[in-house]
Parts: C-alpha cells; sequence; structure tokens
C-alpha cells in the first residue's frame, strides 16, 4: 500500500503500468513449486517400491515440509493483498482518499480488482471535493442572505445562522451556536406555519415576522430552516418612500404656488396708491407674512424627504453627550456617562438626541430628564427618560405630521427613527414600569 499526497490520477496510470505477476499467477506459481517434491516422491514410492526405510523416514517429511513452505507462502502473500485492500477500503470509509491500492499487473484479475478501487477512490475524492465546494457556496450565499436564517438540530440545538440572525442576539456567533431553541426563545416559531405572521421579540429587535419553514436531511440527519422576513422595516420603508413621494409633490406645488402669491403681494404693497389705504395695506402685509410662513413651513416637512445617508466616522459618545448638557444646562441629568468610540454620524446622531429630549422636556411637568447609557448586546443603548404624562397614543408615535402639541410639527420622531435605522439601530418608545411619564430607548451597534 503507499500514500499518494498528490495527484491520485497519475499515480494510479503509473502503476497500472507495472508488469509484475500478478496476484493468482504467484499463487498457482507458489502452489506448483510446494506440490512437485510431494508428486515426485509419490510417483517414486509407487514406482520404484524398493526403497530403504531410511530414505522413506527422511524424504516423506522433506515433502511435507516443501507443502507447508508453500501453505505458509500462499497464506502470507493472501494476507497482504487482503489487508491492502482493506486499508484502502478502511481510509475510503473514514473520508481519506489519498490512499491507493498497489496495480502490479492490470491484466490480472487482482490487479483489476486494484485497479478498479483506485478508481473509486478517485471517483470519490472528486465527489468529495465537489460537496466541499457546494457546502462552501451555499454558506456564501446563506450570509450574504439580509434576512436571518437559522438551522437547528432535531434535537433543538442551533446549528447555523447566518451574518442577519446574528444581529437578532448581539452576541458573537461561536457564543451562539449550541444553544438550544429554548435558550434562544425560539419554540413559537418553529411551531408556527410556514407563511404565517408572528409578533416576536428578539435581544436586539422586535418587530412582525413572516416565518418560512422546512426540513432538509443531510448525511442521514434531520435539520430544521427558519428563515424571518421583517414585515415591520419592509413596511415602514414602504410607508417612508410613499410619504416622502407625497411631500415632494406637494411641498413642489406649494413652494411654486406661495412664490407667485407672495411675490405678487410684495409688488402690489409697494404701490403709493394701495399704501394710501390702511385695510389694503394691511391685508397685502398679512399675505406676504403668511406666505413666507408657509414657505417656511413647507421646507421644513420637505426636509423629510432629504435626509442624507450617514457620513460615518470613529467618533467619542462622551463628546456627542458633553454637547448635550451644555446645550440643556441643568435640565438633563447622567445616570451613567459611557466612553464609547464608534462608527456613527456624529450630527444626525446629535440630531436624534436633540429631537427626543426636547420632546421628554415639552411634555414633562419639571423640565427635568435623565439619560442612562450602558452597553447592551454588543451595542450602546441610550434610555432617554421623562415624568410627563406618558404615551396616550401609541399607534400614531411615528406618522408624520401627526402630533399632540399645540406648536409641534409631527416630524421630529419620524426623523429621530429613520436616523436611528439608518444606522442599523432601534427607537422605541413606552410608559414607565415605575412611575409615570415615558422612556425613549436608543440602541447603536458598536459596528
Amino acid at each position: 500500500m503507499n500514500s499518494d499526497p498528490h495527484s491520485s490520477e497519475q499515480k494510479a496510470q503509473k502503476a497500472s503500468t507495472s508488469r509484475a505477476p500478478g496476484l493468482e499467477n504467484k499463487v498457482a506459481l507458489a502452489l506448483i513449486l510446494s506440490l512437485t517434491p510431494a508428486s515426485c516422491i509419490i510417483i517414486l514410492l509407487l514406482v520404484f517400491g524398493n526403497y530403504s526405510t531410511l530414505f522413506i523416514i527422511t524424504i516423506i517429511p522433506l515433502s511435507l515440509i516443501s507443502v507447508l513452505a508453500g501453505a505458509v507462502y500462499i497464506r502470507s502473500l493472501l494476507t497482504r493483498q487482503f489487508f491492502g485492500v482493506a486499508n484502502v477500503i478502511e481510509c475510503l470509509r473514514n473520508g481519506d482518499f489519498t490512499m491507493r491500492a498497489n496495480v502490479n499487473d492490470k491484466e490480472s484479475a487482482w490487479g483489476e480488482v486494484n485497479f478498479e478501487l483506485n478508481k473509486l477512490a478517485v471517483s470519490l475524492h472528486h465527489k468529495r471535493i465537489d460537496a466541499v465546494e457546494s457546502e462552501i457556496i451555499l454558506d456564501k450565499l446563506i450570509e450574504e442572505f439580509d434576512v436571518p436564517f437559522l438551522v437547528t438540530e432535531r434535537g433543538g440545538a442551533l446549528r447555523h445562522i447566518n451574518a442577519a440572525g446574528i444581529d437578532l442576539f448581539g452576541i458573537e456567533r461561536r457564543e451562539v451556536l449550541g444553544l438550544s431553541v429554548e435558550q434562544l426563545n425560539l419554540n413559537a416559531l418553529l411551531v408556527a406555519d410556514t407563511g404565517s405572521i408572528v409578533e416576536h421579540q428578539f435581544p436586539n429587535r422586535s418587530g412582525r415576522w413572516e416565518v418560512r419553514r422546512n426540513i432538509i436531511r443531510q448525511h442521514g440527519t434531520r435539520f430544521n430552516l427558519l428563515l424571518l422576513n421583517d414585515l415591520s422595516r419592509t413596511l415602514r420603508e414602504e410607508e417612508r418612500q410613499a410619504w416622502q413621494k407625497l411631500i415632494r409633490v406637494l411641498g413642489h406645488e406649494l413652494n411654486n404656488s406661495l412664490a407667485s402669491i407672495t411675490s405678487v403681494a410684495e409688488t402690489m404693497s409697494t404701490n403709493a396708491l394701495i399704501n394710501s389705504d390702511p385695510k389694503l395695506s394691511k391685508g397685502l402685509g398679512v399675505i406676504v407674512e403668511r406666505g413666507h410662513g408657509l414657505q417656511r413651513f413647507t421646507e421644513a416637512y420637505t426636509s423629510l424627504a432629504k435626509l442624507p445617508k450617514p457620513q460615518k466616522q470613529a467618533f467619542q459618545i462622551a463628546i456627542l453627550l458633553e454637547r448635550i448638557t451644555t446645550l440643556f444646562s441643568d435640565q438633563v441629568v447622567f445616570d451613567s456617562f459611557p466612553d464609547f468610540v464608534m462608527e456613527i454620524d456624529p450630527d444626525q446622531i446629535e440630531q436624534l438626541l436633540l429631537n427626543i429630549i426636547k420632546n421628554a422636556l415639552e411634555t414633562s411637568s419639571e423640565p427635568l430628564v435623565r439619560i442612562d447609557c450602558r452597553q447592551r448586546n454588543h451595542g450602546l443603548l441610550i434610555e432617554v427618560t421623562d415624568n410627563g404624562q406618558g404615551i396616550t397614543n401609541p399607534e400614531n408615535l411615528f406618522v408624520p405630521f401627526y402630533t399632540t402639541k399645540a406648536q409641534g410639527s409631527g416630524i421630529g420622531l419620524y426623523l429621530s427613527r429613520q436616523i436611528a435605522e439608518a444606522h442599523n439601530g432601534t427607537l422605541s418608545l413606552a410608559n414607565r414600569s415605575d412611575g409615570q411619564g415615558c422612556v425613549a430607548s436608543i440602541w447603536l451597534p458598536f459596528i
């Protein structure tokens, strides 16, 4: 037997050109050589039966020894050959395709057996390479999915998860693999009908999930496939695009009309004849003033459709929070002040925090807001807590133009959530469980 770490095909072809005697020829030759002395003695004894007793006692054991030596040689020869074939088969069974059988004579029957065994090893080697390459390609494709993909064993342990799935739990891949479905809180998703929509809370994200399930078998083992599609973000994105389109159309039409009306009113207000009439002059002044006011109002709303992509850079959160402290003086209290460096757009995150804090101050009976910052699930959690009246209509929190404030515009929370999601983070608001007021939770990933 030999081991070939290089080209299996070349080794097999080279071995097939060897012209050493085949196994069956060796066995036949050894059998003839071992039986010839005994046969000659028997013939001599039968033809010439007048040999002395001493001669017979001497020659018969020699013939028996010859037969025994031949049998031992044949047994040893067959043992080596069969053990060699067994070693090759064992290596193939264990996934080692580098072992090859010696092919002394391809024209012999035993040489043909070894030759075909080598061809089988080469074929299995190629299939193994194809299978490994297919698995690698499949893993690469799964990693590129922007939806969570999970594979669990029949016993319930998590076998595989892609990057989108890791983001749901906020921990390292090596920490989540091997955990049971009970530990990961996936029971409700694994029993849901495929195509159904389930409300579910993951450590890093909550929402409405479309569940896709299936079962596969690999090497005789059954696995459960789970594909989750976050409908909440999809619906919000479609909603956002619809609002942006509506705002662009309305903003364009309003600006054009208001610009014309304001321009005509300003021109007329400079006419001496009109200025001589106080009522007419005052009315034109009101038109000009309200025209400019409506233009500013329209420009504010069109900013919803112009939020740029975040220009991320390494930035210290402490510096950002110091700016907030300077702006709001004693109205903001920090329970913790972390010193993290994160990849963010500082201008957008600062605007997000300003919107949330300003909203909290406006709703609080006492202008005092507490901010708690801490690490959670490989990200930064910022909680802004107020002591206001709480949320009375949570369904309309993030609806553009909806507001319960007399001077509110209804775009602050909507823009804030856009900024958070543009940083792959989340923004949620909920009433406090320990008293009156609301808690705004902003989570931003470290990466």
